[in-house]
């Protein structure tokens, strides 16, 4: 993907910022809050597993890596911030989730890798 990203501590820091954002912004249900704060929190969890040895390790290349993925969806959120999106927190935690799916599948992969 794009060497230039930030460091993955980094990325955490600005996702879980701009996640509390649209959170203030948006007033999202109490369920839609925790399900957003859930794949913030999925993200931190993958983050320790992998560790910062293999944030940055894909199995192949037409796979992103860790760090790629969470640059990817923490960029779209920091993003949506400044702009107007339509239903931005429903969006962010589908998209997290489906995002989330990628990174259990690069663990599994790297695991044979």
């Amino acid at each position: 993907m794009n060497s230039e990203i930030p460091d993955v501590l980094k990325m955490l820091k600005l996702l879980e910022q701009a996640y509390e954002t649209l959170l203030l912004h948006e007033k999202p249900t109490a369920d839609e809050t925790a399900r957003l704060r859930t794949v913030w929190n999925d993200f931190q969890w993958y983050s320790e597993r992998f560790g910062i040895s293999r944030w940055s390790l894909t199995p192949s290349t037409d796979k992103w890596s860790f760090s790629d993925i969470l640059w990817h969806v923490t960029k779209q959120a920091v993003d949506s911030t400044k702009e107007t999106t339509p239903d931005p927190v429903r969006y962010f935690i589908d998209h997290g989730k489906e995002h989330i799916g990628q990174i259990a599948e690069l663990w599994f992969l790297l695991q044979e890798f």
